[in-house]
């Protein structure tokens, strides 16, 4: 407790939050169910970012991320009903898609988009 104090009042000093926020996460839910993906928020900086992936649905879901231009796909496992699995990245800016990759459910609206900015 002492150190985040600390970090607040260095932060404070420094004429912001630069500190606080290199040492959090950013975090964004991902909610799936028949079929769609909502994000708690479709917005977030560059940097870390922990993302939550929540199986609201009655079919098994996963979660895949690629930044458009990119060549690198995130991977969220498979998940049953119920399900929930939480993984944490260093994302770059851009737009990134979200998408669910199990047989057709991407076509069936499993898709969403997250900006990443600077």
């Amino acid at each position: 407790m002492k150190r985040l104090a600390v970090l607040l009042v260095l932060a404070s000093l420094a004429g912001g939050s630069s500190v606080y926020a290199a040492t959090f996460p950013a975090r964004v839910q991902a909610k799936s169910d028949e079929y769609s993906i909502v994000l708690s928020r479709q917005k977030v900086p560059a940097g870390l970012v922990k993302i939550e992936h929540v199986n609201f649905g009655e079919d098994p879901h996963d979660l895949r991320l690629r930044r458009i231009g990119g060549t690198h796909t995130y991977v969220f496992a498979k998940i049953a009903a119920g399900g929930r699995e939480v993984r944490t990245f260093r994302l770059r800016a851009g737009s990134y898609h979200v998408w669910c990759a199990v047989s057709g459910h991407r076509a069936k609206g499993m898709h969403a988009m997250l900006r990443v900015t600077r």
